[in-house]
């Protein structure tokens, strides 16, 4: 006989899924505020309309023991951003639509732009140009 692992019955996990929205609900106003002077451009609205997103995706979960899961992992990623452990990318992974981030590392493999100055004194012809720019893929948009 599997046990669940937090809720008894179905309205107890819904309880705790609906607690789990309002309280990132609340947060949202912060994440905004805190993580605003970084690379993190995400208004307000759009962390509401990627808050109701995250939480639509699962909304055909049905096992209790599912759900609790995914409220445990709510719970801390909640954690995680509200006491500002987690980085400004790590943030923004979640507004990285899957289908563009596809569509980028196909076409080109150029992520981050390193650019090596040669001194001047070599000549031209040597490499075709002054400097050297070397694409590369480093991870991260």
């Amino acid at each position: 006989v599997a046990r669940p692992i937090l809720s008894r019955t179905p309205v107890e996990s819904k309880r705790s899924v609906l607690n789990l929205y309002r309280a990132w609900y609340r947060q949202l106003p912060f994440i905004v505020k805190e993580y605003g002077y970084t690379c993190v451009t995400a208004t307000l609205p759009q962390l509401k309309q990627k808050l109701r997103e995250e939480f639509l995706k699962n909304k055909d979960v049905k096992d209790i023991r599912v759900v609790d899961l995914l409220v445990h992992r709510g719970q801390n990623d909640l954690l995680e951003v509200a006491r500002l452990w987690r980085s400004d990318c790590q943030v923004m992974d979640y507004f990285r639509d899957a289908r563009n981030w596809k569509n980028i590392t196909e076409d080109l493999d150029l992520m981050c732009i390193h650019t090596t100055f040669l001194p001047s004194s070599l000549p031209e012809n040597l490499f075709g140009s002054r400097y050297v720019v070397r694409l590369s893929y480093g991870g991260r948009i």
